[in-house]
């Protein structure tokens, strides 16, 4: 069981809690779109190299807004930055030793 804070009142709830006990707002918190639309695009990247580069920009986003917001989805943004740089530099090597894109 972990704390989280509220997001309208501040006051620190369980994580299992449905609503604040301290105001009643909700507290279900669901993924990040940012943080999965970042991990899609990781994967579609291994097949087309430049949307790395959207995707490595949608999963720091995501990262960013998940440290704000406590949504969950850390882990898939974290993927999505490392398999997105993975694939940047796979491209760079590509670019460079060919001196033109190969997938």
């Amino acid at each position: 069981m972990a704390l989280i804070k509220c997001n309208e009142c501040g006051k620190t709830v369980s994580d299992k809690a449905r609503v604040c006990p301290n105001c009643g707002a909700p507290t279900n918190i669901g993924l990040n779109t940012y943080a999965v639309a970042g991990f899609i695009l990781s994967l579609i990247s291994i097949f087309i190299h430049l949307v790395s580069f959207i995707a490595v920009y949608m999963s720091a986003k995501g990262f960013d807004q998940i440290k704000i917001t406590n949504e969950k989805g850390k882990g898939l943004a974290i993927t999505g930055v490392v398999i997105s740089i993975l694939y940047i530099f796979v491209f760079m090597y590509n670019f460079y030793i060919y001196n033109f894109y190969i997938l």
